[in-house]
């Protein structure tokens, strides 16, 4: 099983809706997937209810409730190891604890969202800092980004000094995520031909070639520093 996880020292990151659409994506190519949502506030999980209720023909999709206690820890690591499933994606909280990094140490790929928001970039960094310390397999993901091209160039810019690989996927904030969330949706079920749907889709065609990379136990993000 490959794991992967989206992490952010603090909230409003975009965690919940990447991990939610990823494991769309993934369970849409026919891929074993569980959702673990680890955050306090169960989001992931929410939206998985009400994907039961609004949209009631929509492929099924597997999550479950997690904890950064030690037996939650322990949970993971157990999830990691079993071959019933393919793909574990891990909504983790906006925090940063001593449970965090044992629970990250895990992960084989930890997903970085990040707004073009300057405190966030400055946390980011400092989150970065960490991995790197502690031999993270890591990777920033540029999310909820202004429309204006030349500021999510800048971001880009910055993001490339953190020495780290960089999704090659820019997603912009667009108000079809938030329809999509409502129906209980990925962007990509929900509106297949808009533009939200089409980043969202580089950003899963560029995460399937890493996952595959994983299960092969070849990581190699770094050939693919690449900018939307």
């Amino acid at each position: 099983m490959a794991t992967i996880g989206f992490v952010s020292w603090k909230g409003g990151t975009g965690k919940t809706l990447l991990a939610f659409n990823t494991a769309e994506r993934a369970t849409a190519a026919g891929i074993k997937t569980v959702l673990c949502d680890f955050d306090p506030q169960p989001t992931s999980l929410r939206q998985c209810q009400l994907r039961a209720t609004h949209s009631p023909n929509a492929p099924k999709l597997n999550a479950v409730k997690g904890s950064l206690s030690g037996d939650g820890i322990a949970a993971l690591q157990k999830m990691a190891l079993t071959g019933d499933q393919e793909l574990l994606v891990c909504d983790m909280p906006g925090a940063d604890s001593f449970t965090m990094d044992h629970a990250l140490g895990i992960l084989d790929l930890i997903l970085i969202p990040i707004t073009a928001a300057p405190y966030e970039i400055m946390i980011t960094a400092n989150l970065v800092h960490r991995g790197v310390q502690n031999g993270w397999n890591m990777a920033l993901v540029p999310n909820n980004l202004p429309s204006i091209k030349t500021r999510r160039q800048q971001l880009l810019v910055t993001l490339t000094g953190m020495g780290i690989p960089i999704a090659p996927a820019s997603l912009i904030r667009r108000v079809t995520h938030w329809d999509a969330i409502l129906a209980g949706l990925g962007v990509c079920e929900f509106a297949p031909n808009s533009p939200a749907a089409a980043e969202m889709q580089v950003l899963w065609d560029w995460l399937s070639k890493q996952i595959s990379l994983i299960e092969n136990q070849q990581p190699d993000l770094n050939e693919e520093i690449l900018y939307a």
